[in-house]
């Protein structure tokens, strides 16, 4: 349909050009947080390292990192879910969990551990503990079971701290609701405050909103920018840092400082040739402007 009212086009033309002169700020801000990158010294990136905490579930087996590695390489191969805790249907039955529909048992490589009787130096008969192989298991991740969570003792894991600060100007509940992407909470990560496989966002509600609000634009982010027909030519360094940026720039916008992503983008080694800067700025405009037709923030508030 043709827009011909004279009023609707005044404020196309407001709206357009008001971008327009955003987009300065925009490549602005990212300037700047390149020049933050390098000030942030090794005592803070120590200080931020102590901030992750492990979501637990009590009586889960701590499996190595090894097996943990392969586990999550299966896991997010086929769900894009990160691999949270590990265990046997068997344990999960008997928690009441159930394995959902579909879910597909991860392998992993269990340890076969026999008794052996050796003499000591006093010719004693005494046993010990042999490593003689190993068998593949099969086991399922926390995210692949549904249920009831009152038998299981949990420690949420998460972001502990206030990396970001400020009040911002739209909830969380609201930026659910204006992208309608399902999102759903979960209650333990392996040191991941959220993830995406592109169609549903999950989050680690650790209490603290803004910190919430800054994790789902991340993941919303990722959702725009990395799940097209040539995901695969992104490498993963650069699609985090391609989505922390558009965070960085947005929750800007919407009244937040967030200093967690100077801190993540160093983490990342700070940007490099294939990061998009032009594609960081399209996904934040296309963002902001679904929030100013929601009416959830006015032109004036992008600053």
């Amino acid at each position: 349909m043709i827009y011909n009212s004279c009023v609707g086009w005044s404020f196309f033309q407001f709206f357009y050009w008001g971008f327009v002169m955003k987009r300065d700020e925009m490549k602005t801000r990212i300037k700047e947080l390149k020049e933050n990158l390098a000030n942030i010294t090794p005592e803070e990136m120590v200080e931020f390292s102590k901030s992750w905490v492990k979501g637990r579930i009590a009586g889960v087996y701590n499996y190595s990192m090894f097996n943990f590695y392969i586990a999550n390489l299966q896991l997010f191969g086929s769900t894009g879910k990160t691999a949270t805790a590990l265990a046997p249907f068997t344990f999960w039955s008997k928690k009441g969990r159930r394995i959902k529909a579909g879910s597909k048992a991860l392998q992993i490589f269990a340890p076969i551990i026999k008794n052996e009787e050796f003499e000591n130096e006093k010719g004693e008969k005494e046993e010990e503990k042999k490593l003689v192989g190993y068998r593949i298991v099969n086991v399922f991740d926390f995210t692949q079971t549904e249920g009831d969570l009152s038998q299981l003792d949990i420690t949420k894991g998460g972001l502990v701290g206030e990396w970001t600060i400020g009040n911002s100007l739209v909830k969380l509940s609201q930026l659910v609701d204006a992208f309608g992407i399902k999102t759903n909470e979960v209650e333990i990560t392996s040191g991941a405050t959220g993830w995406t496989n592109g169609k549903e966002i999950f989050l680690v509600d650790n209490g603290n909103e803004n910190s919430n609000i800054a994790t789902y634009i991340h993941e919303l982010a990722h959702c725009k920018m990395h799940f097209d027909k040539d995901r695969e030519k992104y490498t993963r360094e650069s699609k985090e840092i391609e989505a922390e940026t558009v965070a960085y720039i947005v929750c800007s916008a919407i009244g937040l400082d967030h200093k967690f992503a100077k801190l993540y983008l160093k983490n990342w080694n700070g940007f490099n040739e294939n990061v998009r800067q032009s594609k960081i700025i399209s996904t934040s405009e296309s963002i902001l402007k679904t929030l100013l037709d929601k009416n959830l923030i006015s032109l004036d508030a992008i600053n």
